[in-house]
């Protein structure tokens, strides 16, 4: 069952839960994933010496799975968490962005999610002219950004 939240992005972005269970054996298995999709954020990305001069927009797109119910409309959390590693720095690469992104979220997943994968989709549609837009896609685990009162262990 996916549930969308048409209007729940400030970002032009896309809502959703999905929420599926894996029969077999006596323990039918319940899993749930939320995604928030194709965020539209203005950042200092590039290496291009005109990249670095003024911003330009990715599109960034997360999903988390096996959330808690708690986390099922966490949303608008993970939504700040993205729009903070995004603006807070600026990268060369998308794949330097993805990973602030996915550390920026296991705050969220270390209070929602602790057993999760974190999956980033970070696209950049205006580098290459007449062409869709260049993309990374990383997935990490959220026991790689454990938090201990508050402090980040790597």
């Amino acid at each position: 069952m996916e549930v969308k939240f048409p209007k729940a992005s400030a970002l032009c972005g896309r809502v959703s839960c999905v929420v599926s269970m894996e029969q077999g054996g006596t323990n039918p298995r319940i899993a749930q994933t939320l995604y928030v999709k194709d965020l539209r954020i203005p950042t200092l990305i590039g290496v291009n010496s005109n990249e670095r001069e003024k911003k330009q927009a990715v599109v960034i797109s997360v999903s988390i799975d096996r959330i808690t119910d708690s986390a099922m409309d966490g949303y608008g959390e993970v939504e700040k968490h993205v729009l903070e590693a995004s603006e807070s720095a600026t990268f060369e690469t998308l794949e330097a962005l993805a990973e602030e992104v996915a550390k920026n979220i296991s705050i969220f997943t270390t209070k929602h999610a602790r057993n999760s994968d974190i999956t980033v989709r970070i696209a950049k549609p205006l580098a290459v002219p007449a062409a869709d837009a260049p993309y990374v896609e990383i997935t990490r685990p959220t026991s790689k950004y454990e938090y201990l009162e508050g402090t980040r262990i790597e």
